[in-house]
Parts: C-alpha cells; sequence; structure tokens
C-alpha cells in the first residue's frame, strides 16, 4: 500500500514539477531615413523583348534564356546587408488562327535561377551578387519553356510581368 501512495504522490508532484515561467525580453531597431530612400531603380529583362522560334517536331516554341537584371540605390559600401522579393504578376499568352480566332493555349512555364516561378507567389530572401556603378545589384537567369501548341494556331503574343521589392 505504501509502494502504491508513493508512486501516486512521485507522479503528482512529477506533473506539477515543471511549471512555466515566461521570459520577456525587449527587442530594439532603428531604421534610419537613409535606409528608407533604398530602393529598386531598375529591372529589365534582357533581352526586353523576343521574337520565338517555332519548332516543327515538338509543335511548340523553342525554350528560351534570357536574364533580369535589378538595380538598385544602395551603395557597395553599405554596412548592412539588403534582400529582396520578387513574385511574377503576371504570365499570359494568345494564340490565334489563320483566321484570327482565339485558341487558348497555357503560357510558359518560368524559372529563375532553376527555380520555378509561379503566378503569385514570391521568391523571398533573394541576396544582391552583383553591383553596378557602385551600387548593389542582381542578374538573374531566367528560363522560358513553352507548351505543345495547336496545329491550327498562326500567330501568339504574351506578356510576363514581376514585382521587385526591397526586404526591409
Amino acid at each position: 500500500m505504501n509502494r502504491f501512495i508513493f508512486v501516486l504522490l512521485f507522479m503528482s508532484l512529477n506533473c506539477w514539477s515543471n511549471p512555466r515561467t515566461p521570459l520577456t525580453f525587449e527587442i530594439k531597431s532603428s531604421i534610419t531615413s537613409a535606409v528608407l530612400d533604398y530602393k529598386i531603380t531598375n529591372v529589365n529583362f534582357v533581352p526586353d523583348s523576343l521574337y520565338l522560334q517555332y519548332d516543327k517536331d515538338t509543335e511548340a516554341f523553342v525554350s528560351v534564356d534570357l536574364a533580369l537584371v535589378i538595380d538598385t540605390n544602395i551603395p557597395t559600401d553599405e554596412p548592412d546587408s539588403f534582400l529582396y522579393s520578387l513574385v511574377m504578376i503576371e504570365n499570359s499568352s494568345k494564340c490565334f488562327t489563320r483566321d484570327d480566332e482565339f485558341v487558348d493555349s497555357l503560357p510558359p512555364s518560368v524559372s529563375i535561377n532553376d527555380t520555378p516561378l509561379i503566378l503569385d507567389t514570391p521568391l523571398s530572401s533573394m541576396s544582391f551578387d552583383d553591383e553596378s556603378g557602385g551600387f548593389l545589384s542582381d542578374k538573374n537567369d531566367v528560363k522560358l519553356i513553352f507548351n505543345q501548341l495547336d496545329k491550327s494556331i498562326e500567330k501568339c503574343s504574351g506578356d510576363i510581368s514581376v514585382e521587385v521589392g526591397v526586404d526591409i
């Protein structure tokens, strides 16, 4: 009987022997007005427009490699490190037959530095790995991969748009 009471008492004490103690600490940060003035000054696809080649064997446009160049006004000697986010906000294509009838077609798959770029899904914490004129910049490899097209399609056009912003 004593063993039973001891085990019961031990189990009871064990349940209450881990009180939770909240820990509070203060975090301070300062953002100077100079840092608030830092921004993306230019975003360009290079080249900025494409004329695609059609491959009769695959019945699709030939995949294309291009660059996405991002320039800032952040000096390269700035002691703080800066990152940026990028999001594709548009990826559309419009295709037409010889009779100018609209035909549904899928826009190309887009990857940036071998990472798929999904519409409205940001790529965060990207770093500025280059410099241009004493300011931080970045150059990313972009690949466009096209889907097979309907044989009735005569011409297509499309748009890809991205938004880029400095992370604070």
